[in-house]
């Protein structure tokens, strides 16, 4: 299985409507790679990781609310 991070985001975005990942599980996804390859490539001075969940969160809330034709 291709890693979330690595498919294609038309994919991605079909599998959180299809309820197969979560923002929130692809976010933490995104995280635990930034954390393994920031101290190689220092891409950032910083990153707002309380903000990136709420919207994450809010993302799947709007996803269960709206059903799989809302946006993502």
């Amino acid at each position: 299985m291709i890693h979330p991070l690595d498919r294609p985001l038309r994919s991605v975005a079909a599998a959180l409507r299809r309820k197969e990942l979560s923002a929130s599980e692809l976010l933490d996804e995104a995280l635990a790679r930034h954390e393994r390859q920031t101290p190689a490539l220092g891409a950032y001075i910083h990153l707002d990781r309380d903000a990136a969940r709420s919207a994450a969160a809010e993302a799947d809330r709007r996803l269960e609310r709206e059903g799989p034709d809302a946006p993502v």
